[in-house]
Order: C-alpha cells, then structure tokens, then sequence
C-alpha cells in the first residue's frame, strides 16, 4: 500500500507522530490511516464535517486488507456527506447471505467458498437467518457464539465468516461503516497441537519410505518433496514441470497469491529421478486420484513411525522447525514457507532472493542427511570419529546432535586422522 508519513500541509490535525504512537496516511483515500500505538495498528478515517473533526477507527489492521480498509473509509465519506443514501432495515441476513456468496467468490479459491457456504448454512442460518441485517448487534453475535455446540475451530471459521459478511454488509451500504459486531471478538483456543519430527523421527520415516518405493513411487516422491521444501500438500499437487525454471517452482495460483518454492540440490535430484509422463510432476494430471493414494500411504506410514496423529501438513511445521534450529531468522524462514500475513510480508517484502535460495539449499541438504540412516558398524570398539566419517551430517549439526563441543571435536578429529595416518604408513 502506498502509505505516507502526516504531511504537514494537510488541512486535517493529526496526533504528532511518537515512538509508541502514530498515524501514517493513505497516498490514495487521504483520509484513510495506519494508526500504530504501541504494539496494535489500526485503520482510522479522519476528515472534517462543518468546521468539526470527525474521526472513526475502522478496525485491526490484520484483520482488514487495505483495499477494504479503503472502500470502508470512501463509505464513512459517503454517509457524511450524503445522508440520504441510507440502508434498508428489511433485509435479512439470509436475503443477504446470498449477495455475499455471489459478489466475493471470485476473490476465494473453491474449497474457500465451499467452507464459507458450509459455515453459513451450518452455524449462521439457523440462528440470524430471520433477522435484519442492519439490527444485529454484539450481544448477538455473543449470544449466538455462546450456544454453538461445535468444535472451537468451527466456531472461529463461523465468526471469520460472519464478520466477513458484516465487512461486506457495511460495503453495500446495509450497515453504517465500523458497525461489524463481530469485531474484537476474542477467537476460542482450539487446542490442537501439531506434531513436530525430530532427527530420530525422520529417520524412521525415511526407512519406511523406502520400503515402500518399489511399490509407490510417485506418492513417496510428492511425501519427501514435502518434507524437503516444506511446501503445503496443494501446492506439491499441483505442481506443473513448466513451472520449474533451475531452482525454484514458479507458482502462479498459490494459497493467497503467486509465489516460489525455493529447491536445494537434494529437491532438484528427487525430481530429476521422475519420469515426465504428463504437465504435472506427480499427479500426472488426475490430483484426486493423487491425493487419495497418498493419504493411505501416510497413514500407514505415520503408524508404523509410532506417530499416529502426525498429519502432512506437520512436515511443514517440521520443516519450519528446521529452519529456525539451523540458525535462519523468522523473516528468512516466511519467505522460504510463504506466508502471506502482514505481519510476515512487512518484514521480507524485500528479502534478497539469493538468501532464500541458499536458505532453501540449506535446509534441504540438512533434511536429506536426516533420511538417510546411519549406517552403524557392527564393531564394539567403534569411534566417534568413525561414527561421524559414516553420517552425512555436517559436522556442526552431527555435533549438536551428539551433543559434542564443535572446536573441540575439530581438533580432536585432525589429531585422530594424524594418528590413523601414522598408523597406516607403519603397517
């Protein structure tokens, strides 16, 4: 968005700008501000009515976009100044409900617009089908939350819905700009935990892999591009060979909006093994089909590791996790993932692509080592010096994972190599 500090030839009087408190106005509905106080930004519109300042907050800056942050704030201008635009008060929220399913579709992907119908239908209607849609206030909204008998991740779609809905009500003119009862609302915890692989962890996964790539290929191929991109499960389906340029997968068609996935040397070998039998690089055009058979190997897989309860989309997580251990900041490993949050995309709008690239190359050459078992001698009297020359890990991962002194190990390791040397030339 293009945003500018308080430009003092405005006719409107701002709040001076401080470390913990300060506006920074729209280049394109002037009117329109970034309010930031302390740790919480949000939208304000300020102008002036008959010699008087009028000023409304708008909402958290997370939870609006600009674009409708904006078309927000141009309809708080247009009830000011012209008053007899107003709402009609006969229109229910189920009168309603449809208009918004048409006019925001084309702005969700289908599975979003499928949820959203199914939150509507299903937690909404029943309980504001009836009412007016310019008469629904907090405590309804409350009431309506208290006796939702679903899950708490259901019940915080069905208000991201229905605040939706409002946002869009306030749009059309159905609701005074501001007036979403739904916002500030506190989301219940779900109380999901996700599964998180350790070394030991991907181990076992990487054995069980390969006993079953004789029989499954393709799906044990879409399985580890997971683990070593950390890509989400659609992204790796729809994945297209014209898409790959070197390396990294452009995706056009992304969760929120296009991006790349970033590949290492172990990513471009496992697609270099694929046969190139279609357009895309492992459903071969049938994604349904694709995704049913995966499924079934996961969950044969994640029983037979003793993890019962970790889902694929843990393998993002665990790849994350990988990412920050091996010293990447936050910023490097929401660029690698993609994260389209403002919080995140504010911080590496501007990352340098080669530093995702090598971070993608790190974490994948990492991972790949990780899956690949150690080959343990059967000799008692084996070293550590031996068990280290047997991994793949380099050696400052093979040291915190062994919980060795790097330095230390180094040194002691080159006087190791002498002494062997000297043990050989003796023979």
């Amino acid at each position: 968005m293009p945003m500018k500090p308080q430009n003092t030839k405005r006719a409107v009087k701002v709040l001076p700008i401080q470390k913990d408190d300060y506006v920074v106005w729209d280049d394109v509905v002037s009117q329109l501000g970034r309010r930031v106080r302390k740790a919480r930004e949000t939208w304000i519109m300020q102008t002036r009515v008959g010699g008087k300042t009028k000023r409304k907050t708008l909402g958290v800056c997370d939870d609006i976009k600009v674009a409708v942050a904006r078309l927000l704030a141009q309809a708080y201008l247009d009830e000011l100044f012209k008053p007899d635009s107003g709402a009609s008060d006969n229109t229910t929220l189920a009168d309603f409900a449809e208009q918004f399913l048409a006019d925001c579709q084309s702005q969700w992907k289908p599975a979003t617009l499928r949820g959203h119908s199914h939150n509507l239908s299903g937690q909404i209607l029943p309980f504001f089908g009836k009412s007016s849609i310019a008469e629904i206030g907090r405590g309804d909204v409350l009431d309506w939350q208290r006796g939702l008998a679903v899950s708490a991740g259901t019940r915080n779609r069905a208000l991201a819905v229905l605040s939706s809905l409002m946002r869009h009500a306030e749009l059309t003119g159905l609701r005074p700009p501001g007036s979403n009862p739904c916002a500030g609302l506190r989301r219940h915890k779900s109380g999901f935990k996700a599964e998180y692989l350790n070394a030991s962890g991907y181990r076992e996964l990487a054995i069980a892999l390969k006993d079953e790539t004789a029989a499954h290929p393709v799906e044990v191929a879409a399985i580890r591009f997971l683990i070593l991109t950390g890509c989400r499960r659609g992204e790796a389906e729809g994945l297209m060979w014209s898409m790959i340029d070197k390396n990294r997968a452009a995706l056009p068609d992304a969760k929120s909006e296009p991006r790349a996935i970033w590949m290492g040397r172990p990513v471009i070998k496992l697609l270099a093994g694929l046969p190139r039998t279609g357009d895309y690089v492992f459903a071969n055009g049938n994604i349904p089909a694709l995704r049913a058979r995966v499924t079934a190997l996961w969950n044969r897989l994640r029983v037979q590791i003793g993890k019962s309860k970790l889902r694929l989309h843990d393998l993002r997580h665990s790849f994350a996790s990988v990412a920050v251990n091996a010293g990447l900041d936050l910023q490097v490993v929401g660029g690698l993932l993609g994260h389209s949050d403002l919080g995140t995309t504010a911080g590496y709008a501007h990352l340098d692509e080669k530093r995702v690239a090598a971070a993608s190359q790190r974490v994948g050459v990492h991972l790949d080592a990780a899956l690949s078992p150690v080959k343990w001698r059967r000799k008692s009297n084996i070293t550590i010096y031996e068990t280290y020359l047997d991994s793949r890990l380099r050696m400052d991962a093979f040291c915190k994972e062994n919980n060795l002194d790097p330095k230390r190990f180094q040194k002691e390791l080159a006087d190791w190599r002498k002494s062997q040397d000297k043990r050989r030339a003796g023979k």
